[in-house]
């Protein structure tokens, strides 16, 4: 399957508007590290995915042209305003931009915006062919990303602090094995939160799906965040949790990071948004 098949999907949705959020609530950070795991091809095709039977990011944009910009006060109002921005651009009609593009339109904005003086970006991504194409997209933006498995950069993802750490593999694994195709494991999970507890000021977001022909995947959600909620809880850190069908989110704000996840909006405000269906919050 390519990596265009599922772009734009529920779980896109519920990641990349929760990654607008939280990010837009660093603006008072006067630098930032954007670190990810699995940054994958930077930007998506809608023609690929259409030859592969979907039709998601077509879908996704007649929704949000049909919603317009929103007052900037709205949940969801981040995402939906950078996509509506990105869809002006006659060049990215049929183009959907992923995790590490969205993050960087959005600090390039708060860089206008808010005063952050400093931008780093540290991703990986293991696949040859999906690294040269997020190679060619973050070329634009003056980034590079590192062609390596994550599990084999913890230190560098996680090296600075006033950091935005996002994880997102595929999905849940107990084999060790299955790191280099894009699946994580609950140790692995547990040392890149590890290392991230003691910093001054950090935001966590760990991103998976619970595979179709997986019938462990539920217990593994379960286990796993439940893993992440007792880490973050041991360390007075905060830990708020979303999930739509097989994908969830779970965001923990460290230290200084803490305002950040505490500002992301509440299950009432989601209600009165194109996205209440995507973003459910649970305690």
């Amino acid at each position: 399957m390519g990596q265009d098949r599922n772009s734009g999907n529920k779980g896109d949705q519920l990641k990349h508007c929760l990654l607008a959020e939280t990010l837009g609530n660093c603006g008072d950070w006067s630098n930032i590290t954007y670190a990810e795991t699995h940054a994958g091809a930077g930007v998506y095709s809608q023609t690929k995915q259409e030859e592969e039977g979907a039709t998601h990011i077509a879908d996704l944009r007649a929704d949000i042209l049909s919603v317009g910009k929103l007052d900037p006060s709205s949940a969801g109002s981040r995402y939906t305003n950078l996509l509506e921005d990105w869809w002006q651009a006659e060049s990215n009609q049929k183009l959907y931009p992923g995790s590490v593009c969205q993050a960087l339109l959005q600090t390039a904005s708060m860089n206008e915006n808010c005063g952050i003086e400093e931008v780093q970006v540290r991703v990986t991504e293991a696949c040859p062919h999906t690294h040269e194409r997020l190679t060619e997209a973050l070329a634009p933006f003056g980034y590079q990303a590192r062609h390596d498995a994550f599990q084999h950069n913890l230190d560098w993802l996680t090296e600075n602090d006033d950091l935005f750490l996002l994880i997102d593999p595929f999905t849940y694994t107990t084999n060790r094995d299955a790191l280099d195709i894009g699946h994580i494991d609950l140790e692995t999970l547990s040392k890149f939160v590890s290392a991230c507890l003691n910093k001054s000021r950090c935001i966590v977001g760990f991103w998976c799906a619970m595979g179709r022909k997986q019938p462990e995947g539920k217990t593994l959600q379960t286990q796993f965040n439940s893993e992440l909620r007792q880490l973050a809880e041991r360390q007075d850190a905060l830990f708020r949790y979303f999930s739509y069908g097989q994908y969830s989110i779970a965001w923990i704000g460290i230290a200084g990071g803490r305002p950040a996840i505490e500002q992301i909006p509440r299950k009432a405000n989601w209600k009165r948004t194109w996205l209440e269906k995507v973003i459910k919050e649970s305690e």
